[in-house]
């Protein structure tokens, strides 16, 4: 398996993670962590489709940050805690 595509089953699932918390939400937390989740799943999709047209750009750096930030956002004990760590996802993903 190539870097781009560790990175991405990674980001897969930090994303996948973002919905499960989403939907086990309760109103006032699902209107707080709507629009982060949104923002998180557009660029996960862009960035997808931009590694899976580019060829591997990743380095091993990029997939030891990713793993550092799914861990992050799988431990996030509140939804605020999540909302907070959402956004080094995204940054992360933009910038590669």
């Amino acid at each position: 398996m190539d870097n781009d595509s560790i990175v991405l089953d990674e980001a897969a699932s930090a994303v996948t993670y973002i919905d499960i918390q989403y939907r086990l939400a309760n109103f006032n937390e699902k209107k707080k962590l709507k629009k982060s989740r949104d923002a998180a799943f557009s660029t996960y999709s862009m960035t997808r489709l931009e590694l899976l047209e580019e060829g591997v750009i990743c380095t091993d750096e990029d997939v030891t940050a990713m793993q550092e930030i799914r861990r992050e956002i799988e431990e996030a004990a509140e939804t605020q805690t999540l909302i907070r760590a959402i956004p080094r996802f995204i940054t992360f993903l933009i910038g590669i």
